[in-house]
């Protein structure tokens, strides 16, 4: 993945001043930072860490915007297989993808990558656009509640088993663009407005997102 040059701050960054695009440094807590040009990385390194005596386990959270897991004749490698690499190059644990543009709901495993692949996409015989999901480290799917569940073309959950008896409940957001209808961004966003309430408020809640963000007024 290319590095891109920088064009503006992060917008829950972990510091004021924001970390740079293209930059590859960790956030020290929950928000995030951008580190390539379509990828969000938060939280820390998944290990166990002792602390007074007890066990604290942290995820490495990612979400990125593959613009397509299509594959085509001219590639000698799957997509999955690249993004794979890359996200074990990260060390990533959980990942939201957005513009998978795949159809239907599907789930597939990237064996030698390691990673499971959960996605929902446009019914099949309509325009591929859109499509969100997440790659989950194979290692760790046997801690998921149940399969990720498809909420839209847009918005996907992921419930997560934590210690004592805790959850995580992620969330794979993928907002409307400017080119889209009122009618469609307003969907999008009650369906967001509805989906976060509805979290239980004793589990930890991630938002890993795409909100194709503006800003300045040349637009």
């Amino acid at each position: 993945m290319a590095e891109q040059p920088y064009s503006g701050r992060a917008p829950l960054c972990s510091n004021e001043n924001g970390d740079i695009k293209g930059s590859r440094k960790i956030a020290s807590s929950i928000p995030s930072c951008r580190f390539t040009a379509t990828c969000w990385i938060s939280s820390l390194r998944s290990k166990q860490h002792k602390v007074k005596n007890h066990s604290l386990q942290t995820l490495r959270l990612a979400a990125w915007n593959v613009r397509t897991l299509l594959d085509n004749a001219d590639r000698h490698e799957r997509r999955t297989a690249i993004i794979s690499r890359e996200l074990a190059r990260y060390d990533i644990d959980i990942a939201a993808l957005s513009e998978t543009r795949i159809s239907g709901n599907s789930k597939f495993i990237e064996t030698g990558g390691g990673y499971t692949f959960y996605c929902i996409g446009q019914p099949d015989g309509v325009a591929r656009q859109g499509g969100v999901g997440f790659a989950v480290r194979t290692a760790i799917a046997s801690k998921l509640v149940t399969d990720p569940v498809g909420i839209s073309t847009r918005l996907m959950t992921l419930e997560l088993c934590q210690p004592h008896g805790q959850r995580a409940t992620l969330l794979s957001v993928y907002a409307s663009t400017m080119l889209r209808t009122d009618d469609a961004k307003e969907s999008f966003y009650t369906q967001l407005d509805n989906t976060i309430p509805a979290v239980q408020y004793r589990h930890k809640l991630f938002v890993l997102r795409d909100f194709n963000y503006r800003v300045g007024r040349d637009f």
